[in-house]
């Protein structure tokens, strides 16, 4: 059976503007910081409701194991029901404060991410800034003699992401708090 279902055949990949995606810290060191994108859920959201028109897809959340996973379904007239497409929640996603609801937050971009929706950004690696990009501030351990850890000195939000024709990211330019840009070009 030959499926014309053009919302379920998704092709071309959905990509987000600068505004629309989050920006997350995985691990700053006296070397650098590491970071990762992401799209914001609510713009996902949207774009599965322009994509398979309101009220034409699903999301369920459950648990394997000890992981949290979502399905994603779009409807297909051909079928009269939804085809779902499942993730994980990805280990290294950590936006929000509550860890339970970043967790399905996480695997509800995953899951989307199987349908073309911000794939991109789930699929491209962390993106590494070294302490010439960036500035790193040691934190005193409780002898105010030793590093504890270490901290970025600036807030960084994406000012701009570039797209290749393929979807996948491009370059992204970065902005601190003082207006300083950092420029990251796939190679």
């Amino acid at each position: 059976m030959e499926n014309n279902d053009k919302k379920v055949q998704r092709a071309e990949p959905v990509t987000f503007p600068a505004a629309d995606v989050d920006l997350s810290v995985i691990k700053v060191d006296a070397k650098g910081v590491t970071l990762r994108l992401w799209p914001k859920v609510a713009a996902v959201a949207n774009a599965l409701d322009a994509l398979a028109m309101i009220d034409n897809w699903a999301a369920r959340h459950y648990m394997c194991g000890h992981a949290m996973c979502c399905a994603v379904g779009l409807y297909s007239d051909n079928t009269n029901d939804y085809i779902y497409r499942d993730a994980p929640c990805p280990a290294t996603y950590k936006v929000g404060p509550d860890a339970a609801t970043a967790k399905c937050n996480g695997a509800f971009l995953a899951a989307a991410a199987q349908w073309g929706i911000g794939a991109g950004l789930l699929r491209m690696q962390d993106l590494v800034l070294g302490a010439d990009k960036v500035q790193i501030n040691p934190v005193a351990g409780p002898d105010g003699k030793t590093i504890r850890s270490y901290v970025l000195a600036d807030r960084l939000a994406v000012d701009r992401i570039v797209y290749g024709d393929d979807g996948e990211v491009a370059a992204i330019q970065l902005v601190n708090d003082r207006g300083g840009k950092v420029l990251w070009q796939k190679h």
